[in-house]
């Protein structure tokens, strides 16, 4: 068995393939990389996100930020404001947050 922050159930086992009802329900989740594969990802955690939890994501591209905006919204849940950091003009970090409502 493991838990979320288990080596095992986030480098070697496909996220998307796997079964996460034994896992106590998380009451956050960071989505660090993607793979393309953002929108499933958010669905995938929605099913299974404390009813108060949060999903946290650090956008470094439009695209990104493009594709967290619809997977939120496809999923009915709430876009929290956002944080911007950079630590060099060619290095822009958006934070973005959502919640179940």
């Amino acid at each position: 068995s493991c838990d979320w922050s288990s080596d095992v159930c986030s480098s070697d086992l496909d996220f998307l393939h796997t079964d996460l009802t034994p896992f106590a329900r998380p009451d956050a989740v960071f989505i660090g990389g993607h793979g393309g594969h953002l929108e499933e990802m958010i669905e995938k955690v929605k099913q299974v996100l404390h009813p108060e939890g949060c999903i946290v994501f650090n956008s470094v591209s439009a695209e990104s930020k493009e594709a967290f905006c619809r997977g939120i919204e496809r999923n009915g849940m709430v876009l929290h404001p956002s944080t911007h950091i950079a630590l060099n003009e060619y290095n822009p970090i958006e934070i973005m947050k959502a919640t179940l409502s």
